[in-house]
């Protein structure tokens, strides 16, 4: 019996009765609705986004369920859900009309009291309407909404329509079952829907297992009548849809059993009973936060008729809402971390717990969704932590290269006296310490990578920019030890042929340039001798490879000829040419070659003497027209290099040449001519050479002129002497005293005779003369002070005579 065939006095006065006790049961909990009912879709059919994003936005606990119920118009669903959730969805007043009542689809959430979870109950406007009898699309839009958003979908029938096709909502069922294969694109999916039948007004004449063998029969029949995919062609609607059946008394006869079959079915929902049980098998991947725009972009789809793949929307609605979730916790690390991410200094290893919590957040809020995108978005999340965080420790890197804090890290550990004691080898000292600078450096990029500051990506770039950098930093400090080396050698050669440059030119010897050829050689060998193998040629303490090396040694031998080249270049000049030339001069005109003894010109007469200087200037000139010329210096590492390297494309024109600039040092002035010395300049050093050496000339010939006037002594004298010293030569030979004292004397004279030193003792005498003459100097002019005025005339006729005795000793001198 139907609610439409209780029109008469008594029933009407049973259905107020039972109103009134429906009233008294329904008060006490209207505290479980959140709000009244507000419009999902409206009227129009559409989707009506600013009533629900308010209405979803009240709901504080995130944990939901979706409940849809379909039925006929009319048919008692807004009563039934108004009863069993407590909502508030207008209902048909059948004393004045009957006719549609719900129009599109309306939403109410109900609290479980239990857990606080929220029910959202969907009351899906009736099919089979007089309203829209030609709008036979919309139920199929409703039904296919309500299916893609819902877990459990409610029909509503009446029992004596069980058995009939249009009045038992057959047609209904149908559009599910070809809307749920439309859903899931044909394939056979885990997410299935609860068909609950909740029969109305069943008064128990039939059992209500009857009535449901009766409705799975028939919807056997209506899955075998669809057609469906290849695929799925075998299936079952068991396959996609789990049923469950409700039998509910009379709502107006039995309105007190109507009441406890409505507060027995609540009581499922509250326990979360119905929820809980395994053979249900329901699905939901989507939180609350997402479910909104999951829903309209069902509704979307739906209502322009397209092709709705109920997966991809959920997948679309999860991946913008974890990206949303991902980008607000983004943003709050950046906020968090600006300041300190930057910072010189800062430990990133700090941050581990600030990327930890930020991803403990993101599984609570994103770990609702589809699990697939949740984990995909949450790896995306921790490469943008970890794109930030390398970011910063690049720019960190950068700063350290900039300032230089790396390289003078290296070179504190480099240069360490304690390091350099302990590992002497620069090779060794330089692996050792870029070892360790690379194995703190990785430690510190392997703590980061565990805390998951940085990934394995990063951690390579990272060491690869290090490293580089290191190389980089090595090879310089590598390139800094090779010139130590060359410059230390150079500057010992140097040394050498300065010393040996000091002792040769002394001498004009025809040979020069042959002999400080095989002295160059000579001295650089000994050099190079710490860094020879036999076996191996030249290993230097250098962190080069064997094409390195050949080039180091290359410019080695360079640098050798360039400190060559300055060697000489500080002989070319007009001074030190002249000195040199000098020097020369009088090693060979004031000594004796045989002897090596200074040579006494008192025996030597004034044209020997002038062919003696004549000859010494002939070799100091044919010594400087030798010198001038020059030798190729290439040749000169011909037996210390070309045997072991070809230095070939290393030589820069080792030709030395000499420039008119007497200070130039550079190779391309030196290589502008093709003499060491221009014929001016060599002029000029002859011109200097002859000014210095005339006065030697002129000392010597007075040295003989004096020398031959102070000697010539008569013959009488001699007898004169022998005569008047007889006495005193018996008394000598007569005393012994004396006889010691003559071949003193003797022996004295014998040696300076023999060692040629009269010249030497000629001077001592002469000083002992001048120092007796100054004394008697001094002690006449006190004994002049102190004498009378006669005196001091006697001592002027005196000192007349002593003039005039000089003037005639002087014409003598000039008429000899």
């Amino acid at each position: 019996m139907s609610e439409q065939s209780l029109s008469n006095p008594c029933a009407e006065e049973q259905t107020q009765k039972n109103k009134e006790n429906l009233t008294s049961l329904v008060e006490p909990i209207r505290n479980d609705v959140t709000d009244d009912a507000i419009q999902v879709i409206n009227d129009d059919q559409e989707y009506n986004q600013k009533d629900i994003v308010p209405f979803i936005n009240k709901i504080k606990n995130n944990d939901y369920h979706v409940i849809s119920i379909f039925g006929s118009q009319s048919s008692g669903k807004s009563t039934l859900l108004n009863h069993l959730f407590n909502t508030k969805f207008q209902t048909m007043n059948e004393q004045i009309k009957r006719g549609q009542t719900t129009k599109g689809i309306w939403m109410s959430n109900r609290i479980v009291p239990t857990s606080g979870k929220n029910l959202l109950i969907m009351d899906v406007e009736g099919s089979d309407g007089v309203e829209k009898s030609d709008d036979k699309d919309f139920e199929r839009k409703a039904c296919l909404f309500a299916l893609s958003s819902s877990e459990i979908l409610i029909i509503n029938v009446w029992e004596h329509q069980i058995g009939l096709y249009q009045g038992n909502n057959m047609e209904l069922l149908k559009i599910v079952f070809e809307v749920n294969l439309q859903l899931f694109h044909s394939t056979k999916s885990d997410h299935k829907v609860l068909l609950m039948f909740v029969i109305r007004d069943h008064i128990g004449m039939t059992p209500l297992e009857s009535l449901k063998e009766t409705l799975s029969v028939e919807l056997d029949k209506m899955w075998a009548q669809i057609k469906k995919p290849e695929n799925i062609k075998n299936s079952s609607f068991t396959d996609f849809f789990d049923l469950e059946f409700k039998g509910f008394s009379h709502y107006f006869l039995q309105n007190d059993k109507f009441l406890e079959d409505c507060k027995s079915l609540r009581g499922e929902f509250d326990t979360e009973t119905i929820f809980k049980n395994d053979k249900y098998k329901l699905n939901k991947t989507l939180p609350l936060d997402g479910w909104e725009m999951y829903s309209q972009n069902c509704w979307n789809v739906i209502s322009s008729s397209e092709q709705l793949d109920l997966p991809t929307q959920q997948i679309l609605v999860a991946k913008f809402k974890t990206k949303e979730i991902a980008d607000e916790i983004l943003e709050t690390y950046k906020v968090k971390t600006k300041e300190n991410l930057f910072t010189k200094g800062f430990d990133f290893s700090k941050l581990g717990a600030d990327i930890q919590e930020g991803l403990d957040k993101f599984d609570d809020f994103g770990g609702r969704y589809d699990e697939t995108v949740y984990l995909d978005e949450r790896e995306n999340l921790l490469k943008a932590f970890q794109l930030m965080n390398y970011d910063a420790l690049a720019q960190n890197l950068d700063e350290d290269i900039h300032d230089n804090i790396i390289l003078e890290d290296l070179q504190s550990k480099l240069m360490d006296k304690k390091a350099i004691k302990a590992t002497p080898s620069f090779v060794e000292r330089s692996s050792n310490v870029k070892n360790t600078l690379i194995s703190g450096y990785t430690n510190i990029l392997s703590s980061l990578l565990k805390l998951s500051v940085i990934n394995e990506f990063n951690n390579e770039k990272l060491l690869q920019t290090f490293n580089l950098h290191l190389k980089s930093l090595f090879e310089h400090e590598n390139k800094k030890e090779s010139l130590k080396i060359t410059k230390k050698i150079n500057k010992e050669l140097t040394n050498h042929l300065n010393e040996f440059l000091e002792v040769s030119v002394s001498k004009p010897d025809l040979t020069f340039w042959d002999q400080f050829k095989d002295y160059y050689q000579k001295a650089l060998n000994e050099l190079l001798a710490p860094y020879t193998n036999e076996e191996k040629g030249f290993e230097f303490p250098l962190d080069f490879n064997e094409a390195e090396n050949k080039e180091f040694i290359g410019r080695l031998a360079n640098s050798n000829i360039k400190s060559l080249k300055k060697s000489i270049t500080d002989l070319t000049s007009v001074q030190k040419l002249t000195l040199i030339l000098e020097e020369q001069y009088k090693n060979i005109f004031l000594t004796d070659a045989e002897t090596q003894a200074p040579r006494f010109f008192e025996n030597m007469t004034i044209p020997e003497m002038e062919k003696l200087d004549t000859d010494c200037r002939a070799k100091c000139e044919e010594w400087i027209e030798m010198f001038s010329k020059g030798t190729n210096l290439s040749k000169f590492n011909e037996n210390v290099y070309g045997e072991k390297i070809d230095i070939s494309s290393y030589e820069e024109n080792n030709n030395y040449n000499g420039s008119e600039n007497e200070d130039a040092s550079d190779d391309d002035e030196l290589s502008s001519q093709k003499d060491i010395l221009t014929g001016m300049k060599k002029t000029k050093i002859l011109q200097e050479f002859n000014k210095k050496i005339q006065i030697i000339n002129l000392q010597t010939k007075r040295t003989i002129l004096q020398s031959k006037a102070n000697t010539k002594i008569p013959g009488y004298i001699y007898v004169l002497l022998f005569i008047l010293g007889y006495s005193k030569i018996i008394y000598v030979l007569k005393n012994p005293i004396w006889i010691l004292t003559l071949l003193l004397l003797a022996s004295s004279w014998v040696f300076v005779h023999k060692s040629g030193q009269y010249q030497f003792v000629y001077m001592i005498v002469q000083k002992w003369v001048d120092m007796i003459k100054q004394i008697c100097v001094s002690k006449l002019k006190e004994f002049l002070d102190d004498g009378n005025n006669n005196n001091k005339e006697q001592v002027k006729e005196s000192s007349n005579e002593s003039f005039e005795m000089r003037d005639l000793s002087e014409k003598e001198k000039s008429k000899e």
